[in-house]
């Protein structure tokens, strides 16, 4: 019989691939992260390295209950992978990216909370530079997680948000307050679309009703009102 403890060759694979850090919260130290089996071991009895994943005792409890569905988990694997690199003065930061350091693209500063990184200027010419643009990004954020949690609610299950933003990090390569200027329109496009994939929001759609506010029409705060009450 197949032992539940991976071989330590794909042990090492695994934290590998997320950079020794929990890839849904950050979390990098190493005596906290567990090795997860997407598929429950209880039914597969295999170490597939392609549905398995590191995470933290946080994270890894919350998937054991299911308040992490399968799609957050492999999202999350698929996700931007996290590399360290020595910042100024030997401090370590941590970057999202595509790994080419040198090049400097696609990457994403994390600054731990109280880092005196915290200070770093932010990135030049990104949606932080207009309110309404970066407000307007948030604002699809939030419409997409009401409704998967309207949805949620429907079905008698728990939702909690903050997976739309790893999948949009995914998608643009960059978190949406650093999202470029010239990535915006891609950056709406993309939240717009899995807003209509939402059951709510195919349901509207068919209805003709409004699913979302236009960003001509974005107020600051937008279309806020109840999903099931409209």
């Amino acid at each position: 019989m197949a032992s539940r403890d991976p071989p330590r060759r794909l042990q090492k694979a695994l934290f590998q691939e997320v950079g020794s850090r929990c890839p849904l919260c950050g979390e990098g130290e190493v005596a906290k992260l567990i090795i997860h089996h997407i598929e429950p071991w209880r039914q597969a009895k295999s170490h597939d390295p392609e549905k398995m994943i590191v995470l933290c005792a946080n994270c890894h409890a919350k998937a054991e209950s299911g308040d992490l569905s399968k799609t957050d988990l492999y999202d999350a694997k698929r996700g931007p992978r996290i590399i360290r690199f020595p910042g100024a003065a030997g401090v370590t930061q941590s970057v999202m990216g595509d790994g080419n350091v040198v090049a400097g693209r696609d990457m994403n500063i994390r600054v731990p909370r109280g880092s005196r990184l915290a200070a770093l200027p932010r990135p030049a010419d990104t949606v932080c530079d207009d309110p309404r643009k970066v407000g307007y990004l948030q604002y699809l954020a939030k419409r997409y997680n009401q409704f998967r949690a309207w949805d949620a609610k429907r079905k008698g299950e728990e939702f909690k948000g903050g997976f739309i933003h790893a999948a949009y990090a995914r998608e643009i390569k960059y978190a949406i307050r650093t999202t470029p200027l010239d990535q915006f329109e891609r950056g709406v496009e993309f939240l717009q679309t899995r807003i209509l994939n939402t059951f709510v929001g195919r349901n509207k759609n068919a209805r003709g009703e409004r699913v979302f506010s236009s960003f001509d029409d974005f107020d600051g705060q937008g279309d806020i009102s109840e999903p099931g009450s409209d």
